[in-house]
């Protein structure tokens, strides 16, 4: 961990040395760390390469493209996907017929990774490949035929996955592209072992087995082995199972890969139990639950980072206490010295003689104000610092979060999407009071702008359009919180239950200021409530101290007025 951590620092020294455009050794340098998996330092070259060109050009854009698939390899997804869509809509230039393929690869893979099977058909099948598209580019022709087997596969249409297979198969061998050969060989394994063709599977697994182990790629392998060995084992070849288990084991030992080694562990108790070799079959069982207790504490391990980001806020939040009990101090005093100084300068009129004294107490006195105005500059800047501080740790909560949510689906990985943009939108605030040159107030049209882009990629998925009329209004940060939390619920609340049967989905927010107060207008043109009133957007208007109704006779409309 340190040595990554150093390696990055120093990365990013040499990037403050540069001059100039060295824009083809920053690419070297891309392709140097992408072929040791280092893809936090590629993407530093990434990023310094983009910076020293101008946009607009076919280099350009397969760099970005380039970037996109790299920061999705880091688990970046959300990131990832804004590069691909601004990719998509134009914002660096037209695509030529090769880019619009990648483009296809790219993003029908991205969906696939995060479970959207059905955009990811979508995006692969809307390149429509020709017959000049096969001649022209077969490499890509092979990708896009591999995508769309792994996605029909992925959503149990198995002949058509077969059937992508094979297309991506046939050009793979005819142009020689190892590393999709490879990959489809344990694609099409996969599909054949479910289709209870096991002659076929096991045909291809063998050819995964041999091309992993002449690369040298040990953990691939290793699971094309593992593969092989489990569907001898289901087709009761125990001892041909057994002997490749234990080769397998052989092959890894050196390996700390207890997700690798479980498996099999797993696989060897069941054979020697039922050998009735009760000694082995324990051995193995005591060896699955030590790669299980192995598992459980990197899991331990990453929990225990995230609860160290936990505490880092907490402790930032008392920070941020003191310095604010520690500023309301410093200018009581001022204010008492300040007040001292008006009587000793009245003082002078009633006696010349002390004129001397009074001249050296008062700038004794100056000077101690002097010191206590830096003091209080000092503190402000360290309370906008405590904000920033906030801010970049709320985020870093809210990309651990957002790593999480691949392991899930349905509706878990809703709650954690909903979770990280209540937590973004809070980040959010502590951003605005940084930037602002008050602290006690915000403005509140900046902020909202801000959590409607948190929810843009959602709104254009669901294709639902999103005005907002709102006046410049500037409001307590208490109060703002809770209106963020708010606008974040109603729209979390629209995206999922409004707009099942609505042909031109729409949200509109209306903000206006008048007589000290903020009246605020929410609606949707969706289904309405069906069923109680939202308890957590009641909660939050009953918390703001404002007068609130809601209607549900054509679509959803929430009125909030509260005092400033």
């Amino acid at each position: 961990m340190q040595t990554k951590v150093l390696k990055t620092i120093l990365i990013t020294l040499l990037f403050l040395q540069l001059k100039g455009s060295y824009s083809q050794n920053e690419l070297d340098s891309v392709d140097y760390y992408l072929e040791r998996s280092e893809y936090d330092i590629s993407a530093l070259f990434y990023q310094k390469w983009l910076e020293n060109n101008p946009p607009g050009t076919e280099k350009y854009t397969d760099v970005i493209m380039s970037y996109a698939i790299n920061l999705k390899l880091q688990n970046n997804y959300a990131e990832s996907m804004r590069l691909y869509l601004e990719i998509k809509n134009g914002r660096y230039g037209d695509l030529n017929r090769r880019q619009e393929l990648s483009l296809a690869v790219g993003l029908g893979e991205l969906y696939r990774a995060v479970e959207k099977i059905d955009l990811s058909l979508k995006e692969l099948k809307r390149v429509n490949i020709s017959q000049a598209d096969l001649r022209k580019y077969p490499e890509k022709c092979s990708q896009i035929f591999h995508r769309l087997a792994a996605a029909f596969n992925q959503k149990g249409i198995l002949d058509s996955a077969v059937y992508y297979s094979h297309r991506s198969m046939a050009l793979s061998k005819k142009y020689g592209y190892d590393n999709h050969m490879s990959i489809n060989f344990n694609e099409i394994a996969n599909i054949f072992e479910k289709n209870q063709m096991m002659d076929s599977a096991i045909y291809y697994y063998d050819q995964a087995c041999h091309f992993w182990k002449e690369k040298g790629d040990k953990r691939l392998f290793s699971n094309a082995y593992f593969n092989r060995a489990r569907v001898a084992f289901h087709e009761g070849k125990v001892d041909s199972a057994l002997y490749m288990f234990l080769d397998n084991l052989e092959f890894i030992k050196d390996k700390d890969w207890p997700g690798v080694k479980g498996p099999i562990y797993h696989y060897l108790t069941q054979i020697y139990y039922s050998k009735g070799d009760s000694l082995n079959g324990l051995k193995y069982e005591n060896e699955n639950l030590r790669s299980s207790i192995s598992d459980q504490r990197k899991r331990q391990d990453r929990d225990l980072l995230e609860l160290e980001a936990k505490y880092k806020t907490k402790e930032k939040d008392r920070e941020l206490r003191y310095h604010q009990r520690e500023i309301e101090q410093k200018e009581q005093e001022i204010d008492e010295r300040n007040e001292r100084l008006f009587f000793l300068f009245m003082s002078l009129l009633l006696a010349v003689v002390m004129i001397l004294m009074v001249a050296v107490f008062a700038i004794r006195f100056r000077s101690s104000n002097t010191h206590l105005r830096k003091l209080l500059k000092e503190n402000q800047f360290l309370l906008a610092e405590s904000n920033h501080r906030i801010k970049n740790n709320l985020q870093l909560i809210t990309s651990l979060i957002m790593q999480e949510t691949d392991k899930y689906s349905g509706n878990d990985r809703k709650i954690l999407l909903e979770l990280s943009n209540k937590i973004e939108a809070i980040s959010m605030l502590h951003k605005q009071i940084y930037l602002e040159e008050s602290k006690d107030e915000i403005d509140l049209k900046t902020y909202f702008l801000g959590i409607k882009e948190n929810y843009e990629t959602f709104c254009k998925e669901q294709n639902v359009a999103c005005e907002l009329d709102m006046e410049e209004i500037s409001i307590g940060i208490d109060k703002s919180l809770y209106l963020g939390l708010l606008l974040s619920e109603l729209i979390s609340n629209s995206l999922k239950h409004a707009f099942e049967n609505t042909e031109h989905p729409m949200i509109k927010l209306q903000t206006a200021e008048e007589n000290e107060k903020v009246k605020l207008i929410y609606s949707d043109n969706g289904s309405g409530l069906k069923g109680e009133t939202p308890t957590l957007v009641e909660l939050m208007c009953l918390q703001l101290k404002g007068k609130f109704s809601m209607e549900c006779e054509e679509g959803f409309k929430l009125t909030l007025t509260i005092k400033k």
